[in-house]
């Protein structure tokens, strides 16, 4: 194919650019159409080999409706005398910075920052954080698309309409060729709904299934209720040799047994020629994790912080955060920007020159500039610094390779397990009601079996806090899940931030 010379649009335009989305690790390419510098519609590229064509809800809002969200912050607000806010300019932003941001700073950054903010960020402090997971190895064997050539697909804990949603088409399309697919989850969502076997646990259960069938692989003895479907399995892994793929969702990763997916990975891909793909936010970037995070906030003398890591902290840790100079870069006046000193409006992607570096897939790319809006600002901006190289794609070793020896940890079975997951919004799509509109509550999700073990009807107690309860088949046994892209201070159906929900700071795992 030809770049097209016929508008995609019937909207009258005079000017056509062409970038990519990185609402999510599949990179799509779109075309933007503008009229006097504004993008008026947007269509996925069929150039572009990761989405050919399509573009999902999510990235249509990132890209056509939250650059013109009339609820963006627009200027620099510095906070005085407690809760008021003062407009500021970038020159007064400078002498806040230098009499504030000093002593042992942490930066946080969010899947919008791009490398250079890396860079930049490496340039100031060796305390960079992150809410993504850090992966020293190769996050994927393979693209998205080389799945519909699979013949045999397990999934663990995984649904990518939620994460990677483009790839989720890649899915679809190996299920018309007859794919054989497997879901090990504690849901039925949309990838179950293509699977031929489909099994229903609780998270730890879903832990122990993974760490068992590598175990049979192995030919060693299983002592699990499920033996015989493991058995089975394993028996197809080693049948179908190189034509099968394992993907993993990151919510696994984002718990105490983190090393236990890594380990089990690490032995199949030693013993058999079997593909994988880590479905969610990682990063191949050294980066501190989430529960580091806030481990080390009161140990900071000032933070630069990019999202919304508010959301994970309980009500002492945002007390911290409001008593320290925070310089924030965010888009909406969130919940971190009320615990912030001084918020200051950024830059999305396609706002500015973009290298995205947060991949499922492991790949990394560059999308131009399309139009920066005033006073919104990149780390760089802030922080002049002499030239920073961009590399190119790092050569990372697959996981069988990386040589750190993981440690598991112990999976207790018993009881019943909290699981915060995405759904189809997440918590940036809550400031927009094109994406809150598609899961615009949250609740408490379990099936009756559990509602009845728990002796709930139509509200759950965690705390003090109080959920709506939804009944529904499609949970497993003992098992909560609840959306954790919800917080306080959303303009449109606010809920409750999972800080103030689970005790183990900054997992998505938890026992109730």
């Amino acid at each position: 194919m030809s770049y097209t010379s016929i508008p995609l649009t019937v909207k009258d335009f005079d000017d056509v650019r062409r970038g990519i989305c990185f609402g999510c690790g599949c990179n799509c390419g779109y075309i933007a159409y503008l009229k006097e510098k504004k993008i008026i519609d947007v269509y996925g590229d069929p150039l572009n080999p990761n989405n050919i064509g399509s573009l999902c809800s999510k990235g249509i809002t990132l890209c056509q409706q939250i650059p013109y969200n009339p609820l963006r912050v627009k200027n620099p607000l510095l906070r005085r005398n407690g809760n008021e806010w003062e407009q500021v300019g970038k020159e007064q932003v400078i002498a806040w910075i230098k009499g504030n941001i000093k002593g042992r700073v942490g930066i946080f950054l969010d899947r919008f920052t791009d490398l250079i903010d890396y860079k930049v960020a490496k340039r100031i402090t060796e305390n960079i954080y992150s809410d993504a997971v850090y992966l020293p190895f190769r996050a994927s064997s393979l693209s998205p698309q080389q799945w519909v050539n699979k013949k045999l697909i397990l999934m663990f804990e995984c649904e990518p309409v939620f994460s990677e949603v483009m790839a989720t088409r890649w899915l679809v399309d190996a299920f018309e060729k007859g794919s054989y697919i497997v879901t090990v989850s504690s849901r039925y969502t949309t990838a179950p709904s293509k699977a031929k076997k489909r099994i229903l646990l609780k998270p730890p259960l879903v832990i122990r299934f993974l760490e068992d069938l590598t175990k049979a692989v192995r030919g060693e003895i299983v002592n699990n209720p499920l033996k015989e479907e493991i058995e089975k399995i394993a028996e197809l892994l080693r049948f179908m040799e190189g034509s099968s793929l394992i993907v993993i969702g990151d919510v696994l990763l984002h718990s105490p047994w983190k090393n236990n997916v890594f380990k089990a990975l690490k032995k199949l891909r030693s013993i058999l020629k079997v593909d994988y793909s880590i479905v969610g936010d990682v990063s191949n970037q050294e980066i501190m994790e989430l529960p580091r995070f806030l481990e080390d906030v009161e140990k900071l003398d000032s933070l630069i912080v990019f999202g919304n890591p508010a959301v994970y902290m309980n009500e002492n840790l945002i007390q911290v955060l409001k008593e320290k100079p925070v310089l924030h870069f965010t888009l909406f006046p969130n919940l971190t920007s009320n615990c912030a000193s001084l918020v200051v409006p950024t830059l999305l992607f396609q706002e500015r020159d973009f290298f995205g570096y947060r991949s499922s897939f492991g790949s990394s790319f560059a999308s131009k500039v399309i139009d920066p809006p005033e006073n919104s600002f990149c780390l760089s901006d802030i922080f002049p610094l002499p030239h920073v190289e961009v590399p190119e794609n790092s050569s990372l070793p697959f996981i069988e390779h990386w040589e750190e020896n993981f440690s598991s940890a112990f999976v207790e079975e018993k009881g019943v397990y909290l699981l915060f997951d995405r759904v189809l919004s997440e918590e940036i799509g809550h400031w927009s009601l094109w994406t809150h509109e598609l899961s615009p509550q949250q609740e408490a999700i379990m099936n009756g079996k559990t509602a009845e073990k728990l002796g709930v009807k139509e509200i759950l107690n965690i705390g003090d806090i109080k959920l709506s309860v939804k009944i529904s088949s499609n949970i497993a046994d003992d098992t909560v899940f609840i959306p954790f892209s919800f917080e306080e201070t959303q303009p449109f159906g606010s809920g409750v931030r999972i800080g103030r929900l689970i005790k183990r700071k900054g997992y998505r795992i938890e026992k109730l």
